[in-house]
């Protein structure tokens, strides 16, 4: 949300804003915020619109391979299943979930007509996209790609290999290009490569040990996944063993699904940090074996004359079973945060203090991660890095961009700082300041010591701030000069 109004103020992304995400969110961002007129909602109900127009796309998909009821109520548990992987939003997986749904739906057009180049032109914008919104998410867009050259017989022509992939790569650079452009007449490609590159990389190196403790995580919160991956299992080993596959875009889906099921969840778990939303990408590829299972439930009955009664009652048991895996309480706090996104109190009155104690053309400080206080209070902060992570990654220019932010604090002093007391930073009271000591978690482990530049810093605050008030655990610092 910050750095879409900064987008909108004029600044120049991961130059002006630094930003580990690809640029396609910030700019979905930045239109929400126009369509919205400067409201925060706007990005809320583009996040909607994207969950909605991915429910359209799952229901297109299932229902003349599946039928309808069928394709209702794998679409509606795959839906309701976001409750458990949201929290406050802001998140690129819901704007990737139409865009998966959607290259599933042009992998089975293009596997109906192999020879038509406009359904590989089209799988690489919407490749393209995904790969703008976060650089995991491309994963069921390569295997599409792959088995689609495999049923139609395409792999086995180098000529057929290099058709498809120039076309799959002019929809890919046809997405692509505006932002090259758009970071070239601004001579931003360093900052956006340290930003959404280098940084990212620096919190990719997971053990095998926590890759798998992320992926019981992952089912933990997907819990109907616990009878799809035995399925999942299954289904290879028969694949393997018979070696036969029967033409068909309900046996092309499952190809996909069988192949990408894995692929997403390790994709998923690339980073250190063990978010809840970064699973979203999972659904797609769960919800095509979800079909298929309940589709195989749905022809019980007539498999099973001498006990149709029970067989009827087999699918309605399951989907009954499916929905009540899921957190009903967290979809009703999900919606209840889309109208007040900060539920914490004291975020909501330290929002309120900065836009009654600062003016617009003053800046703001949010010692911590969370820049979206500075967002919704309508402020600025005086360096790029609007949340503080970066001067902790391990193996990052710390030096560097320390002293950058020390310098940008220095030529624009704010008028308010907001100390979250986040555990990961000291605390900015020096009567409570002590050395931080990280926790040995997943979380934090691509974390480490700050620059001793960062002692120039606390030696302002201690200098020309003083703490004026606390909101529950929030701390607001205003310069002694501004203090009321």
């Amino acid at each position: 949300l910050y750095a879409g109004q900064t987008i909108l103020d004029g600044d120049v992304l991961y130059r002006d804003a630094f930003d580990q995400k690809p640029p396609l969110i910030h700019f979905t961002f930045a239109l929400g915020l126009v369509l919205a007129g400067g409201s925060a909602w706007g990005p809320w109900l583009l996040e909607l619109l994207a969950m909605a127009t991915a429910g359209w796309l799952s229901f297109r998909l299932y229902r003349p391979i599946h039928g309808r009821a069928v394709a209702w109520s794998v679409t509606l548990i795959w839906m309701l299943s976001l409750a458990n992987l949201l929290e406050r939003g802001g998140y690129t997986e819901p704007f990737t979930l139409p865009l998966q749904f959607g290259s599933l739906l042009v992998f089975l057009k293009w596997i109906e007509a192999p020879e038509a180049r406009r359904w590989p032109i089209l799988l690489g914008v919407l490749a393209g996209g995904a790969f703008l919104f976060r650089q995991n998410h491309v994963g069921i867009f390569v295997v599409s790609f792959v088995v689609a050259m495999l049923l139609s017989g395409g792999a086995r022509r180098a000529g057929s290999w290099l058709r498809a992939m120039s076309s799959v790569l002019l929809g890919v650079f046809a997405i692509w290009f505006p932002f090259a452009f758009y970071f070239s007449v601004h001579d931003a490609w360093s900052e956006f490569w340290d930003a959404a590159f280098h940084y990212n990389f620096l919190y990719t190196s997971i053990s095998q040990a926590d890759r798998w403790g992320t992926f019981i995580f992952a089912i933990e919160r997907i819990p109907w996944s616990y009878v799809i991956l035995p399925m999942w299992a299954g289904v290879v080993v028969h694949t393997v063993r018979t070696r036969s596959l029967h033409p068909g875009a309900r046996t092309s889906l499952l190809c996909v699904a069988l192949v990408a099921l894995p692929l997403e969840y390790y994709l998923s778990s690339a980073s250190i940090k063990r978010y809840p939303h970064y699973f979203i990408l999972c659904l797609p590829v769960l919800s095509i074996l979800l079909a298929e299972l309940f589709a195989a439930t749905q022809r019980l009955p007539g498999r099973m004359p001498r006990h149709r009664n029970l067989a009827r009652v087999a699918l309605p048991v399951l989907i009954l079973a499916s929905l009540l895996s899921l957190d009903f309480g967290k979809l009703v706090k999900r919606y209840e945060a889309a109208a007040d996104p900060l539920t914490d109190s004291g975020y909501r009155r330290a929002i309120q203090f900065v836009g009654q104690n600062s003016n617009p053309d003053q800046t703001a400080l949010v010692w911590g991660a969370d820049p979206v206080i500075l967002a919704l209070a309508d402020r600025r902060s005086p360096s790029r890095f609007s949340w503080l992570y970066p001067l902790m990654a391990r193996g990052f220019h710390l030096d560097r961009i320390t002293r950058e932010f020390v310098d940008d604090v220095r030529a624009n002093p704010p008028a308010v700082i907001v100390d979250t007391a986040h555990p990961y930073f000291v605390n900015l009271d020096p009567r409570r300041r002590e050395p931080v000591v990280l926790p040995d978690t997943v979380e934090a482990r691509s974390l480490g010591p700050m620059s001793p530049i960062i002692e120039e810093f606390l030696g302002m605050v201690d200098r020309e701030y003083v703490l004026i008030d606390s909101f529950d655990h929030v701390d607001v610092f205003v310069r002694r000069s501004e203090e009321r």
